[in-house]
């Protein structure tokens, strides 16, 4: 717990006193600032915050973003700047609830807060809340909380519309991570209320956009005016501005690839009874299986229901909605900690970054380096722990990384 405070602290000097000075001689020359804060998502929250939800027709519009967070703002009746204070505070706390079980080292939990797309945790954006409701789903399969990861999908399902990927992910977790003693009637009964919570969640958000504009579910329809449709992703891929950030993109479309090879194998395991006898164990890892089929759903959504650029399919949006959640941290706990050491899992572990590599295009970009380090740094930490020079150098070019980007966003850039 006090490696966790000390490396947020470490972490928040480190970051303030580098912008300063980057600022002070005239490297960056944008401060948040109530305007400069206030774009992309946060100016369509701060539309609902202000005047409620407004269908336009054939045009975007802000139905396509739910409630909790732009109502949570309100509440708060605070500006862009304390808004973004209020998130990051979220973010740390939410943290220091996560990580409570794992006892990393401090270079390790710098690692996990020099993720370049964590800077949305300090803006006023949904992030955070959608971070603190998932660790509570986290933790609640963790403890063995039903309670607690309930409350967690009722809120979280009122910030964005996950309720298709938390359905499913509830199902199979418990298929693979139940007790299996029990029986199927039983097993049922345990995760109706879950269903129910994520439903529930669904159906307040929908009403009150239904309230407020007489359109049911506009939320799914309105998404074409974005461009986002379904079709088969066209390789390889592309996001908006590839140059500066496609690399945050292909290192989530990657662990995407590789939650699903973890879960393929699980299954696997599960279904030829290789782990009749570990059940207790497999219950242990019903955090992982779940942010691992998050992660997965997400993946597949985000490619097959996404824009296309001269025919080549975008994954514009992706490392936010992957990298800014617990559960890509979990994952990349278990990448650089827990991954296990057996032959065959080390080669597809190795594989599937590399064919990744060409498959998200990222290869044309000198941002590639990036990718390659991130990689290259989780085999390091996990296979050669001696070797404590090379994950500092990573922190330090990823945590500049993330100050490049969170500069870029006040110059109103897209980062995701």
């Amino acid at each position: 717990m006090k490696t966790t405070l000390i490396a947020i602290s470490v972490h928040s000097a480190i970051t303030i006193t580098l912008y300063f000075l980057l600022n002070r001689y005239g490297v960056f020359t944008a401060v948040p600032n109530q305007q400069n804060l206030l774009n992309w998502d946060a100016n369509w929250y701060f539309s609902i915050l202000s005047n409620g939800y407004v269908f336009v027709p054939y045009e975007t519009c802000n139905l396509a973003f739910f409630p909790m967070f732009p109502y949570f703002w309100k509440v708060l009746g605070v500006d862009p700047v304390y808004m973004s204070l209020v998130n990051i505070t979220i973010f740390f706390g939410s943290l220091h609830f996560l990580l409570e079980k794992y006892k990393l080292p401090v270079l390790s939990i710098l690692i996990l807060l020099s993720v370049p797309s964590l800077l949305f945790m300090g803006l006023p954006y949904s992030e955070a809340l959608f971070f603190v409701f998932s660790t509570m789903i986290l933790k609640g399969y963790e403890t063995n909380r039903p309670n607690l990861h309930r409350i967690g999908f009722f809120f979280v399902t009122m910030i964005r519309s996950v309720s298709l990927i938390f359905i499913p992910a509830i199902v199979i977790t418990e298929l693979l991570a139940g007790d299996p003693r029990e029986t199927i009637s039983a097993r049922i009964k345990k995760i109706t209320p879950d269903v129910l919570c994520c439903l529930s969640g669904l159906m307040i958000s929908s009403f009150t956009q239904y309230v407020q504009t007489g359109k049911w579910f506009y939320f799914l329809e309105v998404q074409k005016y974005w461009g986002r449709t379904w079709h088969i992703p066209h390789f390889p891929l592309t996001t908006f501005s590839p140059g500066r950030i496609l690399e945050l993109d292909a290192i989530s479309f990657c662990m995407g690839t590789l939650a699903l090879f973890f879960l393929m194998r699980k299954a696997f395991e599960f279904f030829s009874g290789a782990a009749s006898g570990a059940a207790q164990e497999w219950r242990k890892e019903a955090p992982l299986i779940f942010s691992c089929l998050y992660i997965t759903g997400t993946t597949i959504l985000d490619v097959c229901f996404s824009q296309s650029y001269k025919e080549i399919t975008s994954i514009s949006s992706l490392n936010r909605h992957l990298l800014c959640t617990p559960f890509a941290l979990i994952m990349i706990i278990y990448l650089i900690r827990d991954l296990e050491s057996r032959n065959y899992s080390v080669m597809f572990y190795a594989i599937i970054p590399l064919i990744c590599f060409y498959l998200t295009g990222v290869f044309r970009y000198y941002t590639a380096l990036f990718y390659v380090a991130f990689f290259a740094n989780v085999a390091i930490m996990r296979y050669l722990p001696r070797l404590r020079l090379a994950p500092w150098l990573f922190y330090l070019i990823s945590m500049a990384l993330q100050l490049y980007l969170y500069h870029d966003f006040l110059l109103f850039k897209w980062i995701g």
